[in-house]
């Protein structure tokens, strides 16, 4: 049986054409034609619906990253961020444009085509939408863009999702019907053969059998592996031998299921880490004090990768010196002799803030760090001690325990997630600080008017005064212009007319002198009234009320008036 598995189905064949000559050349031919249509269907489904199915599943899978990709337009970043997301969805544009082109060289039945070309129109209006999407949240509208991608885009999402399985489901129909093609041309090789088998020796009988037996049963093993692989499990292995014809295709089957489970274990991981991702914004989104986020996001990431233990420590400046200060932990003792502050390179904690790589620990040693329940306690075995850095600068570090070992795609993520985390700790910590700044500013404010109150308190109490000294002031001043002004008038009157003929020059003299003092003080206290008026303005003069009369003065005048004011000052003196 092995020296038939190793020859060709040529040589096979001919070894049965020199055992029975006349019947061997129908049989030979028959079988072979059976043979090539079999082997034909089966690699043009390895070769165009295989390669059919894996684009339209990669689509969907890039269809579904388009949609979380555009949810994350709406979540608040930076510009780096903005650049990186519209970059990932440019980038996932442009290689389903490539699947779709691809698919489009292929050669497709009537109901695949109509699906693929359901599929490539229900895309064409989903992406018009996204790119609308994009341009609303360029604008500044941001709203209007939730809407139209809750509305519009979330319908034709699902209508390009709904059409791509349409597809799946059309090609998955069409591997049950090319292996019930090949059962029927299974079985009509088999007709053939037993009814030619009939009609030669006994010998060519068992050797037909034997040759045959050797074809079909493994045959019926590669179609039995095509239906499980058709059904969607890509774990199984065409476990077929042989350096023939069969056991090249048997070699084309396993590498077609090679790809096809890489593929979907390539799709399920990015599937995992998006949804790890999307559960971490959802946490995020709404939470504005810094430890209960450092809190929930701490919980979340341990829920989710089926971690044990794990702590946050954010930067706090303590006496002018920047350290790392736990803020957040999940199931970690209390009892714990671990401090609660790192200084950089202190600990693996300060060492990952100086380095800012994340450091794996694997077997940790006894007592490093303890998972306690209520029925016991353990070790575990990988500790990840990553950086927070947004943009370059730390925010803080983060430390999970697992009592399992950590693959490469936990370890992904927690890269991943690390950028969300520290993205949101600087969003929180700007918050805090511009509330801080804000307090300060309304305890200034009410100082300021505090202080404004007490200037407007002095401001009355000084106008007060004012015009309490001006009307002391402005009583005696009136009588004595009165009086000033009555002796003028007596004095003008009576005296100055009786002395008149007084040849006296010294009663002349005191004459002149009594008039010009008179008037001088009649005319001061004039002067006096209206500077004292001018006191009683000086709040009309703060107010911004009195209008100023500006105009030219001759200075002659002033010079003559404060000589005449002051000269009896100097009458008894020699000056």
């Amino acid at each position: 049986m092995r020296f038939l598995e190793n020859l060709s189905l040529y040589k096979k064949l001919l070894l049965s054409f020199l055992i029975v000559i006349s019947l061997s050349y129908v049989a030979i031919f028959l079988s072979v034609n059976a043979l090539n249509n079999f082997n034909d269907k089966i690699t043009f489904i390895v070769d165009n619906d295989i390669e059919t199915l894996i684009n339209s599943l990669k689509s969907r899978r890039l269809i579904v990253e388009l949609r979380m990709l555009e949810k994350e337009l709406f979540v608040p970043a930076n510009e780096t961020e903005k650049s990186k997301n519209l970059f990932n969805i440019s980038t996932a544009q442009e290689e389903l444009a490539n699947r779709f082109n691809t698919i489009s060289k292929l050669s497709l039945d009537p109901q695949t085509s109509k699906g693929m070309e359901q599929f490539t129109n229900n895309y064409r209006a989903y992406n018009l939408t996204l790119k609308n999407v994009m341009v609303l949240i360029a604008d500044g509208k941001t709203k209007e863009a939730i809407v139209l991608s809750r509305t519009k885009g979330n319908e034709e999402a699902e209508a390009v999702l709904i059409s791509a399985a349409y597809v799946t489901t059309a090609l998955e129909k069409k591997f049950k019907v090319a292996n019930a093609e090949t059962d029927v041309l299974y079985d009509a090789q088999i007709k053939i053969t037993i009814i030619f088998s009939l009609s030669v020796f006994l010998l060519s009988l068992i050797l037909a059998w034997v040759i045959s037996r050797s074809i079909v049963a493994r045959v019926k093993q590669l179609i039995n592996t095509t239906k499980v692989i058709a059904k969607g499990d890509y774990s199984v292995k065409a476990s077929v031998k042989g350096a023939d014809e069969i056991g090249e295709l048997a070699t084309a089957i396993d590498t077609m299921q090679d790809k096809l489970l890489s593929s979907h274990q390539e799709m399920d991981s990015q599937a995992w880490l998006k949804a790890g991702i999307a559960r971490i914004n959802k946490v995020i989104l709404g939470q504005e004090d810094l430890h209960g986020l450092a809190s929930k996001i701490i919980n979340e990431i341990i829920e989710f990768i089926g971690a044990q233990v794990g702590a946050v420590y954010l930067l706090k400046d303590v006496d002018n010196d920047v350290v790392l200060s736990l803020s957040a932990t999940y199931a970690c003792s209390s009892s714990n002799d671990a401090p609660s502050e790192f200084k950089y390179g202190e600990g693996l904690v300060g060492q990952v803030a100086l380095s800012r790589k994340q450091i794996l620990i694997e077997d940790a040693p006894k007592h490093y760090l303890r998972v306690i329940s209520g029925l016991g306690e353990t070790s575990p075995r990988s500790i990840c001690v990553t950086p927070l850095l947004f943009e370059e600068n730390l925010q803080g570090v983060m430390e999970i325990g697992t009592v399992k070992y950590l693959n490469k795609l936990e370890l992904d993520y927690i890269a991943q997630v690390s950028e969300v985390v520290a993205t949101a700790f600087e969003i929180a910590m700007a918050q805090e600080k511009m509330q801080i700044q804000q307090e300060k500013m309304r305890v200034q404010q009410i100082e300021l008017e505090e202080a404004n109150d007490k200037l407007r308190d002095l401001d009355q109490m000084k106008t007060n005064f004012l015009s309490t000294v001006s009307h002391e002031l402005r009583t005696p001043l009136t009588s004595v212009i009165g009086f000033a002004r009555i002796m003028q008038k007596k004095f003008e009157s009576v005296l100055f007319p009786a002395l008149a003929d007084n040849p006296d020059k010294k009663v002349q003299k005191a004459m002149r002198q009594v008039m010009d003092n008179t008037s001088i003080i009649v005319e001061e206290g004039q002067r006096l009234t209206t500077l004292i008026n001018d006191v009683l303005d000086l709040a009309k003069m703060e107010a911004g009320r009195v209008d100023w009369n500006i105009c030219e003065l001759q200075i002659e005048d002033i010079i003559d008036r404060g000589i005449a004011s002051t000269s009896s000052l100097f009458a008894d003196k020699p000056v």
